[in-house]
């Protein structure tokens, strides 16, 4: 009988989340004929009782099991040589700080199923918490707004018990007037966009946004095609634009004046050009007072996004003039930044739940069902099999072996 390790998350002390609920850890047990073992945390969503309620065994040590699933990436110290593993492991961009990880994963002969790369055959991606992180980080945008013009306060996410809870409590808030933006169009945009309009927020068109005056909060999403223009001045083409971002530029300016709260759910890599400047942000006509940025790509599409920010300290503001980060709502002049890059942290329960549900409807049957038809996706997200780099993933060699000691 296979046997699933449910591990805790240790990168980020405070991170809540859980790959599998109770409910669903024991409906996988009886659906598949696996045995699981959770193992045991003080800090998680739900405790170790509620685990042990629906006979999933708690232990200190799951070291036996065959797979071990996680949120987080894992602690290069703790991993165990030769099994198997599924996480966000943050790798893929060539991220420097995981470069010990997994090298450490290779050195062990462990095969590494990494999250992010379970696509479907468009290349679409299956199992996120981009829904959630839209929710939080629209929300935290609004909070962060009334914190800089002091015309109202909400309390934090993690102070409610749950979505439901959240949602009935901000039908008595009364926002000021403003104009938001929201960057994207994909599962993290769709998650901003149903926080927006639970807050009874107005839904505007770009033309809206720039000619428009209104005395309510309102919102316009906005997509590439609205922000970027191609070099040769033809048309605009979403299919040419991500496969050849570098022959375009943007045209953001044309929103400078227009948006108070500017939240950014977009996908972004070093090719496609960013949609302002750091000089341009010290211009009169750049209005811009909150970024909320979900993404959270450092130096990235956003270019004041100097660093990541976390739950117990969400915001930065980052002076203009002096090019520098400084306390969060010090001036008026400054624009206040948040970059928080665990977001479904703040609604652990429901992010966990749904979290757990995608990987039930995607991940389980391909992987432990021998033959299934979407064995593929299982492969095609391997990273490391049995401590080897696999085909698709070759790219990583000279990340992995650059600083190593001759």
């Amino acid at each position: 009988m296979i046997k699933i390790g449910i591990l805790r998350e240790e990168k980020v002390k405070t991170d809540k989340r859980v790959p599998f609920s109770p409910d669903q850890c024991q409906f996988i047990e009886e659906k598949f004929n696996v045995k699981i073992y959770c193992q045991s945390s003080k800090i998680r969503c739900y405790s170790d009782k509620e685990y042990k309620n629906k006979n999933i065994e708690v232990l200190e040590d799951i070291s036996r099991c065959d797979i071990f699933f996680g949120v987080k990436e894992i602690d290069e110290k703790k991993i165990i040589s030769g099994k198997k593993y599924l996480f966000f492991s943050h790798t893929i961009k060539e991220q420097p700080y995981n470069r010990n990880m997994i090298n450490k994963i290779i050195e062990e002969k462990v095969t590494l199923i990494d999250y992010e790369c379970i696509r479907d055959e468009k290349g679409k991606r299956l199992v996120a918490f981009g829904k959630t992180a839209g929710i939080v980080g629209a929300y935290n945008a609004i909070l962060g707004y009334g914190e800089k013009i002091k015309k109202y306060k909400l309390e934090r996410c993690f102070q409610f018990k749950n979505y439901q809870t959240l949602k009935r409590e901000i039908k008595k808030i009364k926002l000021s007037k403003m104009k938001i933006v929201v960057l994207g169009n994909g599962k993290v945009a769709k998650g901003c966009i149903e926080m927006l309009k639970q807050f009874n927020i107005v839904e505007i068109n770009s033309s809206q946004l720039k000619e428009g005056e209104f005395q309510y909060p309102v919102f316009c999403q906005l997509t590439a095609k609205n922000y970027y223009t191609r070099n040769d001045n033809i048309n605009f083409s979403k299919k040419i634009f991500y496969n050849n971002p570098a022959e375009h530029k943007s045209n953001f300016e044309q929103y400078f004046e227009s948006i108070d709260i500017l939240i950014n759910a977009t996908y972004w890599n070093d090719r496609i050009p960013r949609i302002f400047t750091l000089k341009q942000i010290k211009l009169k006509n750049f209005k811009i007072k909150l970024i909320a940025d979900i993404s959270c790509d450092i130096k990235g599409l956003i270019p004041c996004t100097l660093k990541s920010t976390t739950i117990k300290s969400p915001f930065y503001d980052y002076n203009p003039i002096k090019n520098k980060i400084e306390k969060e709502f010090k001036s008026n002049n400054n624009i206040t930044v948040m970059a928080i890059d665990n977001l479904p942290s703040e609604l652990p329960i429901d992010s966990s739940i749904d979290f757990g549900n995608q990987l039930i409807k995607y991940v389980i049957k391909p992987l432990l069902l021998k033959n299934h038809k979407n064995k593929k996706r299982i492969s095609n997200a391997t990273i490391t099999k049995n401590g080897k780099l696999t085909k698709e993933y070759l790219y990583l060699k000279r990340f992995i072996e650059k600083n190593k000691k001759p």
